[in-house]
């Protein structure tokens, strides 16, 4: 029981495909840290003295359940379909809690920046493009909602302990991604220099030994010439 546990905690390593490796070595620390957080989240709101609503914590066990059954799938292989299907399952839920709560205006907006830089670094260009679409027909809906009166915000004042504790969380997990993903580019870069050092010493050698073939084909053909 604890092996799996800590085969849990471990990310997957594929053989033979570094840059795959590396996005579900990236994916399964955000899944660890989805999962910590949505387990804390609640806790810390009610230590605030503002317990979460009843919508928000079935939204809490759906994004945990997501999170057990994606980090499984990532084990077999299917790591970029792990990471869009995680993001869909965000933006879906910030959908829902911005349009059921404060609108534009409650805190749960800044769960869509958070989408961005996470599909940025583990799903590529494409899906980051599918989901910015995504998420400003999201924002783009709600603002015609609140202009509409189909929706009206529900407006904290003062500020409640959910509306501290998400957009800390969020700056958290950015800091973390921005954090892996720019040492995954600098791991690159230092690779592709001390590969680009070693065909240098490889074309200087190549350079000399073809310097050393002339110079002995010459005088060869020196000696011939006394013959």
């Amino acid at each position: 029981m604890w092996e799996r546990i800590k085969t849990f905690l471990l990310p997957p390593v594929f053989k033979g495909d570094e840059e795959k490796t590396n996005n579900a070595r990236l994916l399964h620390n955000l899944l660890l840290i989805i999962l910590l957080a949505a387990t804390l989240f609640p806790i810390i709101s009610y230590l605030l003295g503002n317990p979460i609503e009843f919508e928000v914590r079935i939204l809490v066990l759906l994004l945990i359940t997501a999170a057990l059954f994606l980090g499984i799938l990532m084990r077999f292989g299917y790591v970029r379909q792990a990471a869009i299907a995680l993001g869909l399952v965000w933006w879906a839920m910030f959908t829902f809690g911005a349009y059921t709560f404060g609108g534009l205006h409650d805190t749960s907006i800044t769960g869509f920046f958070f989408l961005i830089i996470l599909i940025g670094a583990t799903a590529g260009w494409r899906a980051l493009l599918s989901f910015a679409i995504l998420s400003g027909i999201s924002l783009i809906g709600i603002y015609f909602a609140e202009q509409q009166g189909l929706l009206i915000p529900i407006l904290h004042v003062p500020s409640d302990g959910a509306d501290l504790t998400l957009p800390l969380v969020l700056i958290a997990a950015s800091t973390f991604v921005l954090r892996i993903t720019i040492g995954f580019l600098t791991q690159t870069y230092e690779r592709a220099q001390r590969s680009a050092e070693q065909l240098e010493e490889i074309n200087t050698e190549l350079q000399e030994s073809r310097d050393d073939l002339s110079l002995q084909t010459r005088e060869l053909e020196q000696r011939t010439r006394y013959l």
